[in-house]
């Protein structure tokens, strides 16, 4: 569901005083696509609730139609790139071993 809140949104990230970076980051969303959403008068409900949690913020006192609280609102998971990248390595190491031991059975003829 979209709201027509455009400047309401950006108004409150302006006076929050934290970089958008961060807020891009605690919404977990990019800060090109915070910029992207914060350019449109429509945002979509689960942006605008990221948001005000991210700035600890509750847009419900504006935006009676919000009905939700800050506890209700799923924590987005802060893992770094460095993290998600190390673990592609250890998935994709395993990923080849299997099919080297695959390969394997397969040369041997145990798998028909």
């Amino acid at each position: 569901m979209k709201i027509k809140v455009g400047e309401l949104v950006k108004n409150q990230v302006n006076k929050s005083d934290q970089p958008r970076t961060k807020i891009a980051q605690k919404s977990g969303m990019s800060r090109n696509w915070l910029n992207h959403i914060l350019e449109n008068e429509e945002m979509d409900v689960k942006h605008i609730v990221a948001i005000g949690k991210a700035i600890k913020y509750d847009f419900s006192k504006d935006l009676p139609q919000l009905k939700y609280s800050f506890d209700d609102v799923t924590e987005y998971d802060s893992t770094s790139l460095a993290e998600c990248q190390q673990k592609v390595g250890e998935l994709t190491s395993k990923y080849l071993n299997l099919l080297e031991k695959y390969t394997a059975l397969v040369e041997k003829g145990s798998l028909a």
